[in-house]
Parts: C-alpha cells; structure tokens; sequence
C-alpha cells in the first residue's frame, strides 16, 4: 500500500515505532522516508513543514505492537489535512479490540470517514488468516491496478475468508467480548504491578520492559515451563536495552487466571534476580 501511495519525489512520514511490515514498504515505496519520534506530533509537524508539497503520506499503527499504546490519530489527521497528504492507519492490533463494537481505533477516536486508508490482518483477534484495505472507491481503484503485492498475491483461501466472516459477525453479536477484553487488560496490568513489575501499554498489550536479552529470554523459558505463555522479545525486534515481556490479555481469559500468570512472574523475576527497569521500587 505504501509504495502505491507515495512514489519518487515524495516523502512519507512513518512512527519510529511502527511495525516492521510498515518499516519494508516505506523501504519498497520510491519515495523518501522521515521517521518521526514515537507519537511526537511536533516532530511530525516540524517534518512536514520542512517537507512542504512534496509530502505525500503519513502512516501509523494504530495500536503498537511492541508497547501497547494508541496513536494520537486526532493530531495526526488534523497535521494531514493541513499539509494536504493522505493517512494510512494500520489497525492490526486494534481491529476486534478498541473503539465501539471493536471497529478498532479509527472508530475510537471518533475518526470515521476521515482517515484515507486503513489496512488491517484477519488474524490476531480475527483469528483467522489474511488482511484488508479499506478507502474511498476512487482510491481502491487505485490499489487494485498499482500496488505491486497485491496485483501479484493469490487470493486467501475460502476456509480461511469463511472464518474471518464467521469471526466478523460473532463480533457483531457479542460486542460484549470487547469490554470483556479491555477489563481484563486491565485486571492484568495491575496484577502485574502488584507484583512490582512494571507493565506499560494501554491495551490488550502488555509489555514488562526487562532491559537487556538475557535475562528477559530467561523470563520467558521460565514461565513457560510454569505454564504462563509471555512472549520474550528482544533485539532486532525492539532497541537494544529494551527486550521485554510481552503478554496478551484475551476476552476468553478468566481473571484469576490472569491474575495467577503475574503472580507467576513476578515470583520467576525475583528468583532469577532480575532488577530495574522490569521491577519498581517498593
């Protein structure tokens, strides 16, 4: 999408923090890339004015992978209609959980109708495979003749569109997953504070920054044999000094399982003695 939305001459505007599959189409895209600091609506600002008309795109996670926070998409597509580019937003890790109904983080920041392009997966809350673009009917057209990797895809499989639909409309008629899913976010963020450790993000997302690789690679190996799946990831994933925990909090989880899993954590950083910045100060 990216390479087919700005091309030689532009420039495209991207968060320092945006997924990798973003990071490779602005390097596949022909125009030049500025990276601006992690949701720094300034920064952006400064870049586009430095850019002047030949900015051509801004685009952005919507929930970020890594960290589990929200993109101020209100500053963004005011910047982008100032400067008169285009807004893609990337609802991967949105789509199922944010906004009313699950619409995703377009759809919570009140945003509809207003954003030029938004891409999204089949997979992650879907649980299914594959991904979409959603835009105007002039802009698709568009798309469907020029972006290179979708011109020459095969289309998903049936099974795998039959599951997506089939996860769409059960989405639909229980929109009450959803809220189930924000609470029990929350119920883990803050087990995992109590246990001292120190869980950011602000979504279904939780990351325990751990610091260097080692250790939090230990983390991950040890709570997996206690039974507790918290992804450890490290360099070239995230900076080096950053490697982290990365929990998932799902709608189907119960919160005492929730709550065992942090108690679990933070038993396993104590005993292999890991210290600041995964655990506060008492």
């Amino acid at each position: 999408m990216i390479a087919a939305l700005a091309g030689r001459g532009e420039v495209v505007f991207s968060d320092e923090l945006n997924h990798a599959s973003i990071v490779d189409g602005c390097r596949l895209a022909r125009a030049e890339t500025f990276v601006y600091r992690h949701g720094d609506v300034e920064h952006l600002a400064w870049g586009l004015r430095e850019a002047g008309g030949r900015a051509g795109l801004v685009v952005t996670d919507g929930v970020f992978s890594m960290d589990g926070d929200v993109a101020p998409l209100a500053e963004l597509a005011e910047l982008a209609r100032r400067h008169r580019c285009r807004l893609m937003v990337d609802e991967a890790h949105a789509t199922g959980a944010l906004g009313p109904g699950g619409r995703g983080s377009v759809a919570a920041a009140e945003l509809s109708g207003e954003v030029d392009v938004m891409v999204g997966t089949l997979g992650k809350a879907l649980g299914s495979y594959g991904a979409y673009v959603c835009a105007g009917a002039e802009l698709t057209e568009l798309l469907v003749n020029t972006a290179r990797p979708f011109v020459f895809s095969t289309a998903p499989a049936p099974p795998a569109l039959a599951a997506a639909q089939a996860a769409l409309e059960l989405l639909e008629a229980e929109p009450q997953r959803v809220e189930r899913l924000r609470a029990n976010a929350a119920t883990l963020r803050e087990a995992l504070r109590a246990e001292g450790l120190a869980a950011g993000g602000a979504t279904q997302i939780v990351p325990v920054e751990v610091g260097e690789a080692e250790p939090a690679m230990a983390l991950c190996e040890t709570l997996l044999e206690r039974g507790v799946f918290a992804q450890g990831i490290r360099p070239p994933t995230v900076p080096p000094g950053s490697s982290r925990l990365r929990f998932s909090a799902m709608a189907t989880h119960d919160p005492a399982e929730l709550r065992a899993a942090a108690h679990q954590a933070g038993a396993a950083a104590r005993e292999l003695g890991i210290s600041p910045p995964a655990l506060l100060a008492a």
